[in-house]
């Protein structure tokens, strides 16, 4: 079996053997802006934002901070439609920074280090490789890391352009050295009027140390790019 298929075998095996329980799954939407500005031909700046409910904290509320994107290698294939210049390269490393502030305690400050490979697959597909660090800090200090695993392939329909994906995304909780969360994505992003991009997409969250256990997300993120 050729590697997207099974790719996509996998998530739907990973969201639909997942089991449902009332009692343990919540369901949750997650509204999401972000504005992305080229400062150079090597140097991107962005704004994160997005409310949702913090699976460790259990707060709702915005998450919100601002990232430095560092483009190390471009690709020879360009991908015409989107104006995200990121999917034109090989390699990108993120620096970020999130607030997390907490209506009932203390509000979380949280570090981001990404590097994103990105590399092309027969048919036009494109596999990316994100390795986050999240650097978390309350009262204590944790860090944990993330690999997302994510598998697209741009389409055209008539004058209608749109990128379907999946993903899967593991969670390992360095300090209790334990893998604590997985999650299984779906969606399609839409670039419109050359400078925006809308993304619809479902997520389903798998959690082994905490309640729920079962998250449905149904997210929405709109994506400006200067």
């Amino acid at each position: 079996m050729r590697l997207p298929r099974l790719f996509l075998l996998v998530s739907i095996m990973g969201i639909v053997a997942s089991p449902l329980p009332c009692q343990e799954t919540t369901n949750q939407v997650w509204p999401e802006v972000d504005l992305f500005a080229n400062l150079t031909s090597k140097l991107r700046a962005s704004w994160y934002s997005t409310h949702s409910t913090d699976r460790d904290s259990n707060t709702t509320s915005w998450e919100f901070g601002p990232n430095l994107d560092i483009y190390l290698k471009s690709m020879r294939a360009g991908r015409s439609e989107t104006p995200d210049e990121s999917k034109r390269k090989y390699l990108v490393v993120r620096l970020g920074y999130r607030v997390l502030p907490s209506p009932n305690g203390t509000s979380e400050q949280r570090g981001i280090i990404e590097i994103t490979p990105r590399y092309y697959l027969p048919k036009s597909f494109l596999l990316s490789d994100r390795n986050r660090l999240d650097l978390r800090g309350t009262n204590t200090f944790s860090w944990r890391y993330r690999n997302r695993i994510t598998l697209e392939r741009d389409l055209k329909v008539r004058r209608v352009a749109f990128t379907p994906f999946g993903r899967v995304e593991f969670f390992y909780n360095v300090t209790a050295g334990n893998w604590e969360r997985v999650a299984y994505t779906a969606g399609t992003v839409f670039p419109f009027r050359r400078h925006f991009e809308m993304e619809p997409y479902f997520e389903r969250q798998v959690n082994t140390d905490s309640e729920p256990k079962y998250v449905n997300g149904f997210g929405l993120t709109l994506s400006v790019y200067f």
